[in-house]
């Protein structure tokens, strides 16, 4: 049998960090989701401009653009192990690579 201490020291090492410092890991999920939400609008908005300069159509980037957002979704809900709100962006990603390649190729 183990004394209590030794039992309480190994109470502390099964508990997981984030049941100690709860503060700290809501900081720790929402900067990194602020972080990757930032890039992708960044990206997002500045990837039009930067085709065109390299001697891309409007159209050229809507497609470029539409593909990229199409398979994103694709591979995202043929990934194992996502949970609910991931399937959910990642339709959103599939639906918004559909329009962004239904209006490059004008059939809105």
């Amino acid at each position: 049998m183990t004394d209590p201490f030794k039992a309480a020291k190994l109470v502390r090492r099964r508990t997981k960090w984030w049941r100690e410092h709860i503060a700290f890991a809501y900081i720790v999920v929402t900067s990194s989701f602020a972080l990757v939400f930032f890039s992708v609008r960044l990206i997002d908005r500045g990837l039009p401009e930067w085709l065109t300069a390299l001697g891309a159509s409007p159209s050229g980037v809507n497609l470029i653009i539409g593909t990229a957002w199409f398979g994103l979704g694709l591979w995202g809900i043929r990934a194992r192990g996502n949970g609910v709100c991931l399937i959910v962006v990642y339709v959103l990603c599939l639906l918004g690579g559909v329009l962004t390649l239904a209006k490059a190729f004008q059939l809105f």
